[in-house]
C-alpha cells in the first residue's frame, strides 16, 4: 500500500473512531458522512508525508440538512479545533444529480514511511 493510501486509511479510521463514517471513494460514501481528499502533500528528506486534507461533511438533501451537518461538526469539534469551516455543496456520484449540502474543513496529518 502506498504511503498516501495508508495516510488516507489512517484518517478514515480516526474519523470512524470519532463516530463519523468516512471514505475517500465517492461511490461508497454513506450520507450523512465524510468524504476526504488530499489537497496539499509535502514530502520530507526522510520520506514522510505531511498532507492537508479536504474533509467534506455531507448531509442528505432532505429539507433539514443543518441537523445532520451540525451533528457531524460536533463530533469533529470534540477532537480538534477547526479554525474555519465553510458551507459548501458537493455533487457525489451514486447519490444525487443535485449537489448535497456540506461543510468543508481542512486537517493536516503526518505519515512516516
Amino acid at each position: 500500500m502506498s504511503l498516501l493510501a495508508q495516510a488516507a486509511r489512517d484518517l478514515i479510521d480516526t474519523l470512524a473512531s470519532w463516530g463519523i463514517d468516512a471514505t475517500a471513494t465517492p461511490e461508497t460514501l454513506a450520507v450523512p458522512g465524510a468524504l476526504i481528499a488530499p489537497d496539499t502533500i509535502t514530502t520530507s528528506m526522510g520520506g514522510a508525508l505531511s498532507i492537508t486534507w479536504d474533509i467534506y461533511l455531507i448531509a442528505p438533501d432532505n429539507g433539514d440538512p443543518l441537523t445532520p451537518l451540525g451533528d457531524l461538526l460536533d463530533l469533529v469539534r470534540e477532537h480538534i479545533t477547526t479554525p474555519t469551516v465553510d458551507a459548501a455543496t458537493l455533487t457525489v456520484a451514486n447519490h444525487s444529480p443535485d449537489p448535497l449540502p456540506a461543510l468543508h474543513l481542512t486537517l493536516t496529518t503526518e505519515t512516516a514511511p
